[in-house]
């Protein structure tokens, strides 16, 4: 038997309509004929992405038709069976409306005289006492000849049953019966709709005011604010017993055991429903697993907006770099007087602004086209890659004063800590004060003193901030103040330098310079601590695969060894490997069974996750390489490498996922670490203080 579906498809604009359309036409395993409204098909297919269009295109549309009484005619002569859900469907508005489809239409039945059945209808905001006893009687008519109906919310049931028409039971929305693919985007216009109903579901934007939004905080285990007060919002809040109070209230109270229930209840409520459907009716469909896949621990903040994600994997957001030749789409010079580096890695705002530290010890804000927006002046080098504190305008930087900083997007001081102190004996203090007054704007002290300038921070899942610094320790910060909300001291000074990650269940990895890698919970409580190899440093944050529970470090010996450790979350040394040269970055952990290392003499390495075998090596430059590899969706990778320190030469350079080359861009000697931002371009900065901008 042929099967159509018929739903609202042409709404572009509404990216929850376009996931409970595509997931009515996965569950019927059906064809869908398109009434394109004209009014709302010209408005938002002139607007939305090019994705969002190639989602819509992808989707299994046999034919498209302006006259819903010829698309009426369509689906008589060819199906057996009209399937109408989900959605608003029989929210009849008036004429003057674009989007309340005018009653009647083909939602309806009107003109359609094959078998006709009824799934997760709405009547969203119909108000029957608008309509005269006429139309009313006549819209009976059409209901009485379905041969099921079912509707999603208790308003819609009222609504029949005042029209005199029988209601076979509730069902929920067919996203229910889906299981989606985990995606790291962001629930932007550059991402199809799928992948940004997954995105809401691995991603914790507290607020929201749309009922798919709800949905995919539910499936995804995020816990959600609501101030959605519609009639189905409210009935999804209340049968799941969403927590109501502050920010800190709903994430501590959430009910993940009990939501990940009743989302099972739901997904054997369209089993059920489905197979008494297909017996009856003799439909081939595919009915959804009884076991619902979902996540069931907190999510983190949107960690992509900043080059790392909080577990430091180096993995990129977007899968757009590696294809072609990339082109200069523009390149800054910052304004020093001597050409420094801008070492650390970029975040972007909503607007496209870019935000990162430099060498010369400022902060830099720069537009979509690269112009500068504004400075904010620190006394020493700025190492740390800012982040972003989620469901605000703040973001937050470490500078080698051994101050942390939280700045608004338009460069104004909101707050700041010590973290740390600058240590000089008599003999750096009378050579730094010789170089202060030869090149009072110099920023070049690091050589005379020990700092914090290493660290970068990270976001827990409650939007707190933990930073290492130098003399002070761990520290767990409030975002919102600076208050510090614990520190801890991990050893002696000098062990005090190296980074953090966080883990899924906001565990913190934190790695000293010198000697051990720890574990502490989010109150600070210590889980346990681990030596490393005697006389070897850490220079990178260590780096977390929550997929397989394993911890990456890395120590080095000079510029002449390396040594890789594994473990797994409880403490346990799974392997450990040495490298011929140091490692300066963090371990990049790919997608594929592999992390990658970029050794400082200039060569990469792919490791086995389970073993630490080497699998292969890869000889990027003669010179050398500081940073860590990126990693995009699609296995490319993307690294920065100083090819002659004389002659301020280097590269970025790109490989795919097998190690071959792909391409490579010639620029000053490459200090940092290349990001994508969602227009296929790449950022990154050079040591000659340019920061450039490249079409991928």
């Amino acid at each position: 038997m042929r099967v159509c579906v018929l739903t609202i498809l042409d709404n572009l604009g509404n990216m929850g309509s376009l996931v409970q359309a595509s997931s009515m036409l996965k569950v019927f395993k059906a064809e869908a004929v398109v009434w394109k409204r004209e009014e709302v098909w010209d408005s938002h297919s002139s607007n939305c992405s090019e994705s969002t269009l190639n989602y819509y295109r992808s989707l299994n549309i046999k034919e498209e038709f302006t006259d819903y009484h010829k698309a009426a005619e369509y689906i008589n002569k060819h199906y057996d069976i009209v399937i109408v859900g989900s959605d608003e469907l029989w929210k009849a508005g008036n004429i003057d409306d674009t989007y309340s489809i005018p009653y009647p239409n083909p939602f309806w039945g009107s003109a359609i005289t094959i078998k006709k059945f009824a799934f997760a209808v709405s009547t969203g905001s119909l108000n029957l006492d608008d309509y005269t006893e006429l139309t009313k009687k006549n819209m009976k008519n059409d209901l009485s000849e379905f041969e099921l109906i079912y509707v999603r919310d208790k308003k819609s049931q009222l609504d029949l049953k005042r029209l005199g028409i029988h209601v076979d039971g509730l069902i929920p929305d067919p996203t229910f019966a889906i299981d989606f693919k985990s995606t790291d985007k962001l629930p932007t216009d550059d991402v199809n709709p799928e992948e940004w109903f997954a995105s809401f579901a691995n991603l914790n934007f507290l607020e929201h005011e749309r009922m798919h939004k709800l949905l995919a905080c539910i499936r995804g285990g995020t816990p959600c604010s609501s101030y959605d007060m519609r009639y189905k919002s409210k009935e999804l809040k209340d049968f799941f017993d969403l927590p109501e109070g502050t920010k800190h209230e709903i994430i501590k109270n959430w009910p993940y055991e009990d939501i990940f229930k009743k989302c099972q209840l739901y997904r054997k409520r369209w089993i059920e429903v489905l197979t008494i459907f297909r017996q009856n009716n003799n439909v081939s469909i595919d009915l959804p697993s009884d076991h619902l896949k979902i996540v069931d621990k907190p999510s983190h903040p949107p960690s992509t907006i900043y080059m790392f994600d909080v577990q430091r994997t180096g993995r990129l957001l977007h899968n757009k770099g590696g294809l072609k030749q990339p082109q200069l789409v523009r390149k800054t010079m910052l304004p020093n007087k001597i050409p420094y580096s801008a070492e650390s890695s970029a975040v972007f705002d909503k607007q496209g602004n870019i935000y990162f530290g430099c060498h010369d010890g400022n902060f830099y804000s720069l537009n979509d086209e690269g112009e500068i927006r504004w400075t904010f002046e620190t006394s020493i080098k700025i190492y740390s890659s800012p982040v972003i504190i989620p469901n605000t305008k703040t973001l937050c930087f470490a500078s080698g004063d051994g101050i942390f900083y939280c700045l608004n997007f338009d460069g104004e001081l909101i707050w700041s800590v010590k973290i740390g102190f600058i240590e000089r004996n008599w003999w750096q203090q009378k050579v730094y004060e010789h170089y202060k007054m030869k090149f009072p704007t110099l920023h070049e002290v690091n050589r005379f003193a020990t700092v914090n300038s290493w660290s970068s921070p990270n976001i827990l899942s409650d939007s707190s901030i933990c930073i290492t610094g130098y003399t002070l320790g761990l520290t767990l910060l409030n975002p919102f103040n600076g208050e510090i909300i614990w520190r801890k001291n991990l050893g002696k000074p000098k062990h005090y330098l190296a980074g953090t990650a966080v883990t899924r269940d906001d565990e913190i990895i934190a790695v000293s310079q010198q000697g051990r890698v720890f574990k502490f919970d989010k109150n600070g409580k210590k889980m346990w601590s681990n030596y490393l190899k005697r006389g070897y440093n850490a220079w990178g944050n260590p780096s977390i695969d929550n997929e397989n529970q394993q911890i990456f470090v890395s120590v080095s010996k000079r510029e002449h060894q390396s040594i890789i450790y594994s473990y797994d979350f409880d403490g346990n040394k799974l392997w450990n490997v040495s490298l011929p040269e140091a490692t300066r970055g963090a371990i990049s952990v790919s997608y594929e069974n592999y992390i990658i290392c970029c050794g400082f003499k200039g060569n990469v390495y792919f490791l086995d996750k389970t073993t630490g075998n080497i699998l292969k090596k890869i000889q990027v430059t003669d010179g050398k390489m500081w940073t860590s590899a990126s990693i995009d969706p699609e296995g490319y990778i993307f690294v920065s490498v100083i090819d002659s320190s004389e002659q301020d030469t280097g590269r970025v350079c790109c490989y795919d996922k097998y190690g071959e080359f792909v391409w490579d861009y010639e620029m000053g000697k490459g200090h940092s670490v290349p990001i994508l931002d969602g227009q296929n371009r790449l950022y990154f900065g050079s040591w000659s203080g340019e920061y450039f901008c490249l079409q991928t």
